[in-house]
């Protein structure tokens, strides 16, 4: 009997033995089966998306899939600006009722602004269409114009605007010190009479020493001095233009002289003219730090070859 039961015993232990042995496979098996099954619950989301896709705003069909475009589109917000601009014109083509075109009034200081920056970045044809769209909102271009030239200084060809650099810098409250740069860009050339300077632009005036053109050889005193001027200066087929950049973040740059040029000077005109503007601009407290232009060769011996 009593080696019955320890045999009894001695089963009953072999048979635990067993299931603990086979346990971790039967683990292992659920496991499988719990991935396949999260695997087919995916795949048959990924087949729901594909049946009811999203917005094409929103996702964009390619050969690898769909792909949501806000993954690669950077989010955009709305400035508040830019309601409040859209929010004035609203408020101006109402106001101007059912006025005629000629009696237009436009006392928005906003809108003149804006309307002025547009036309200057964005050119006379911009201005145009956007006027063609919104007359009762922005002035006509020849109304533009008239308010833009009091922003505007009269400069003789080689004059410099020195006086101004360092209001724009006071007022501003940048640092008196700035960078230099020149450019001559090609332009199609003509000469005509200008009635606010009583001279002949568009022609090339030969420099002078100090490297900038002698503005007071195309005055036109009379019709002697005009045909003068006709036949002994070139047509100008170039502008320089001399700017200055304020050593600050976001600080705009400011024009300082230009000139109408048949593009023939030389290195030491080059020299001559920034050594002649970095002495000017000392005189009223304004330092030069540096000099940049081009790839004109011309100007880059000046670069590589710095004076003291």
């Amino acid at each position: 009997m009593t080696s019955f039961v320890n045999h009894l015993r001695n089963a009953h232990l072999h048979s635990n033995h067993h299931e603990a042995s086979v346990q971790p496979s039967t683990s292992t098996a659920s496991n499988e089966v719990t991935q396949l099954d999260t695997a087919n619950q995916t795949e048959f989301h990924q087949v729901e998306e594909e049946d009811n896709p999203s917005p094409p705003s929103k996702r964009l069909r390619t050969d690898s899939g769909l792909i949501s475009v806000a993954s690669i589109e950077p989010s955009i917000e709305q400035p508040q600006q830019c309601h409040q601009i859209v929010s004035r014109i609203a408020r101006q083509i109402q106001s101007q009722g059912k006025k005629k075109s000629k009696g237009y009034r436009h006392t928005d200081d906003v809108l003149e602004m804006y309307a002025m920056i547009s036309f200057i970045i964005g050119g006379r044809k911009h201005y145009e269409i956007l006027y063609e769209n919104f007359k009762p909102a922005f002035p006509s271009p020849s109304s533009l114009h008239k308010r833009l030239d009091k922003y505007y200084t009269v400069l003789q060809e080689g004059q410099r605007n020195l006086e101004q650099l360092k209001t724009h810098l006071l007022v501003n409250n940048l640092p008196l010190v700035v960078s230099i740069a020149e450019d001559a860009t090609s332009v199609v050339g003509k000469r005509e009479y200008s009635k606010l300077l009583n001279a002949i632009v568009g022609c090339s005036l030969p420099l002078q020493a100090n490297g900038l053109p002698d503005c007071k050889m195309s005055e036109a005193k009379n019709a002697s001095q005009i045909n003068t001027i006709f036949k002994k200066f070139k047509l100008a087929t170039s502008i320089m233009v001399i700017m200055t950049q304020p050593l600050a973040p976001k600080a705009t740059p400011v024009r300082i002289c230009s000139f109408g040029t048949d593009n023939r000077f030389t290195s030491d005109d080059v020299k001559n003219r920034l050594k002649t503007n970095r002495a000017e601009l000392k005189t009223i407290g304004i330092q030069v730090l540096t000099f940049s232009a081009d790839g004109d060769s011309r100007e880059m011996k000046v670069m590589r070859n710095p004076f003291s």
